[in-house]
């Protein structure tokens, strides 16, 4: 099982990393080193990491129908997104989370937001934090 589960991951980080195919690019390029990929695939090939792990992608929908039915949240939030997502992202969560002070999208990220560009989402982090919204 290890070698299909590194072979699958390997095969899937590109696909939802800037440019990749998730975002109707061509990239195959990860923002994972082999070393990295190898203790990702070493810890999902233990049977009930991979299982918990998928466990959470069957439960998207109790969690969309969830967040539906729970209050708004009013406190400060710093939202980023993949480069080209805020406008969209933005438009489906500002009705849940009513105080969005900073939104921002991560230049050169796709859905691996600090790997792909850690120094801007530090940078931001850092602002946000210190109250420079």
């Amino acid at each position: 099982m290890g070698d299909d589960v590194r072979e699958y991951l390997a095969l899937f980080y590109p696909q939802v990393s800037f440019g990749g195919t998730a975002f109707g690019g061509t990239s195959d390029r990860s923002p994972f080193t082999d070393t990295e990929i190898n203790e990702y695939a070493r810890t999902y090939s233990r049977p009930e990491v991979l299982s918990g792990g998928f466990e959470l992608y069957r439960a998207l929908d109790k969690d969309v129908r969830d967040t539906a039915a729970a209050a708004p949240v009013h406190v400060p939030t710093l939202l980023m997104t993949a480069q080209g997502q805020l406008d969209g992202i933005r438009s489906t969560v500002a009705p849940r989370m009513t105080k969005i002070v900073r939104a921002v999208d991560v230049p050169h990220a796709g859905h691996w937001l600090v790997e792909e560009n850690p120094r801007f989402v530090t940078a931001e982090l850092v602002r946000f934090l210190d109250g420079n919204s």
